[in-house]
């Protein structure tokens, strides 16, 4: 997001690089121009095999997407769709710290 931020940056190469809509950044933009306390965490894409071990099969009805957040105290904490984000965000905010 702070690529979005950068003096002289456009969009379009922008949102083509994170293969992302320029919808969807300008959307992200105006809603950290909007919210002070909106924070924006870096993010690395890492392919299927990487992201969920093989040794921890997927259930066979679960959703394929899963997201893993690391944090900086190195607790990994994943995700699956459907979350309650008012539970996540009060995990998150435990293990950072607030």
């Amino acid at each position: 997001m702070q690529e979005a931020f950068a003096p002289g940056a456009i969009a379009k190469r922008v949102a083509d690089r994170h293969e992302i809509s320029t919808g969807l950044l300008f959307t992200w933009r105006r809603q950290a121009m909007a919210s002070a306390g909106l924070n924006f965490l870096p993010v690395q894409v890492s392919p299927d095999s990487a992201r969920v071990p093989a040794a921890q099969p997927r259930p066979a009805s679960g959703p394929d997407g899963v997201i893993e957040i690391d944090m900086p105290s190195g607790a990994r904490v994943r995700v699956g769709h459907g979350v309650d984000l008012k539970v996540l965000r009060g995990v998150l905010a435990a293990l950072d710290g607030h």
